[in-house]
């Protein structure tokens, strides 16, 4: 499940480059606890489930929502625009 996020990892290993996974799946961060054991996820990832409002926080903030909850295109990483945070949040 994770086999494009592991290749960057181990390609860009050394270099000033970091996963970060936002997972909006999962109910709580316990739960999400479990499938970074699981899948064996060596990145950061955070727990963002949707709230009552839409979207949690570290989505609304960085424009996640825009890839969600479809995985965005995957494209050559040195390619990929770094995402700022949306302005007035």
């Amino acid at each position: 499940m994770w086999p494009h996020e592991r290749s960057l990892v181990k390609q860009l290993a050394g270099k000033p480059f970091a996963v970060i996974g936002v997972n909006v799946s999962e109910p709580n961060p316990a739960a999400l606890k479990k499938v970074v054991e699981k899948e064996n996820l060596t990145w950061r990832s955070f727990s963002d489930p949707r709230t009552s409002e839409g979207w949690g926080a570290i989505a609304k903030k960085w424009n996640l929502a825009d890839d969600l909850p479809h995985r965005p295109q995957r494209r050559d990483p040195s390619q990929v625009a770094r995402r700022r945070p949306r302005e007035g949040h």
